[in-house]
Formats: C-alpha cells, sequence, structure tokens
C-alpha cells in the first residue's frame, strides 16, 4: 500500500519521473533513471532440504538507466528500460552456492541477466497495484511476464513485487547436488525492491 500521501501527490511524482520533456513542440519520452543501492534484485528457490537466495549487489550499479517510452492513456509502453545483471554479482551467501548459481545460469555462455520492463498500466485509484509487463531473459533464453507491483514514493520512486517462474520455462534442469540426495526445485522467485530517482 502506499505511506501516507495523498494520491494527487503519488500522481504527481509518478509522471515526474516519467515525465515528458520537451524540445521544441516535439515530446520527447525519454528520461535518465538512477538506481539507489539500497535496491535489490533477489532471486530465490528451495531445495528438497532448505531454501536459498541470491542478492544482487546493486552498488555496482552506478550509471544511470536510460529510460525510452510513449504514454496512451493509463498506459506507459516502454521501448528501452533494460537493467543488465552481471551474474558474477549475485551473491547466494557462500562460494559454494554462488559457483553452482552461476553454472545453472550458464554464466560462461550468457554472463547477464536481463531484466527489461515492457509496460506499466497505472490504476486510476493509486491506492492499488500497477500492472506491469517484465521481460527476463535467463541462459540466452526469452520469457514474458505479467505482475502487479506496488509503487510508493518517499520522496524516491519505490518500486516492490515478485513473481513465480519456473527453471524450465528457460529451458534450464533443475541441479541436483551430492549423487542426486539434494535437488533444486523447478519453480524459482524474482523479488524487485527498486529505489528509483530522475537523474
Amino acid at each position: 500500500m502506499f505511506l501516507s500521501i495523498t494520491n494527487l501527490t503519488k500522481a504527481f511524482s509518478f509522471v515526474a519521473l516519467f515525465g515528458m520533456t520537451w524540445k521544441g513542440d516535439v515530446p520527447v519520452r525519454e528520461t535518465l533513471v538512477r538506481i539507489h543501492p539500497d535496491s535489490e534484485v533477489i532471486i530465490s528457490g528451495t531445495t528438497n532440504l532448505n531454501s536459498f537466495n541470491c542478492r544482487y549487489n546493486l552498488e555496482e550499479k552506478t550509471s544511470p538507466v536510460h529510460v525510452v517510452y510513449e504514454k496512451t492513456g493509463a498506459k506507459y509502453i516502454f521501448s528501452r528500460a533494460q537493467l543488465l545483471l552481471q551474474n558474477s554479482c549475485f551473491d547466494c551467501g557462500g562460494r559454494g552456492i554462488n559457483r553452482d548459481f552461476r553454472e545453472l545460469l550458464r554464466s560462461e555462455a550468457y554472463p547477464q541477466v536481463h531484466l527489461e520492463l515492457l509496460y506499466a498500466q497505472v490504476p486510476e485509484d493509486l491506492s492499488e497495484a500497477v500492472r506491469a509487463g517484465i521481460r527476463i531473459t535467463l541462459a540466452g533464453v526469452t520469457r514474458d511476464f505479467e505482475t502487479d507491483v506496488i509503487c510508493n514514493f518517499d520522496p524516491d520512486l519505490c518500486i516492490y513485487g515478485n513473481f513465480p517462474m519456473q527453471l524450465s520455462d528457460f529451458d534450464l534442469e533443475p541441479p541436483s547436488k551430492v549423487l542426486g540426495m539434494i535437488k533444486v526445485d523447478d519453480q524459482i522467485e524474482v523479488q524487485l525492491n527498486l529505489r528509483l530517482r530522475q537523474q
């Protein structure tokens, strides 16, 4: 839910971040967005024995993200809004599991995870979730997902969301260890905790 702030202020904050700038009479639908180092992208999963969380170190993401889009009614359609995450910057909590995670993602051939925002449908009631389309590329395979995200303005735009997906959706086989006694489940979850500010 939104935090102690009026819907009018929230709407202004969203438009301020993804608003149009102008050159002469032509609207330029683009902006630069900086990701705060407190932001997180987490890929989590379970095995038949325990669970794991692989957190991306967004302190490494120092350059702003170039965003290009168009607005149709309450819908923002993005032609450029991509986050490239180096597999080597995910920390799963230990050297061995970090190595296993990078092998699972075929990091030698595909060293990055790609997250791309396709669209955001902003509801009339801004206390409700924003419906977003997200494109994910893992190990060279791309899939599109639709999910709800919660947006707060405090004062930056903070985006929270998580959604499940299957390793098999990306032609990845859930690995097993210790002669098959430890097996990773097919379902994983991507969690987004992003704090954004217009440059």
